[in-house]
């Protein structure tokens, strides 16, 4: 797996759970009447701008290892 491939699971992973941390800490939402709407806006934009992030790299990160798995049999001697 090259480098950047991880790196884009990694943060796509930080993303997901700060996100939810802004979330969960804004207190807005539900019965509240304090906390801030913005947080949690940016939170819910972090959460759904990862979930892509991660499965764009584990995509990736699954068709390097099927390329890399193919190039490993066809120069195997028979």
């Amino acid at each position: 797996m090259t480098g950047w491939i991880g790196r884009l699971l990694v943060a796509g992973g930080v993303l997901y759970l700060l996100g939810w941390a802004l979330v969960l800490l804004s207190g807005y939402g539900g019965d509240s009447t304090g906390g801030s709407e913005l947080v949690w806006r940016v939170g819910g934009v972090m959460v759904y701008v990862a979930i892509p992030w991660v499965l764009i790299g584990g995509l990736l990160a699954l068709a390097d290892s099927l390329r890399a798995r193919c190039s490993r049999r066809s120069a195997a001697p028979f």
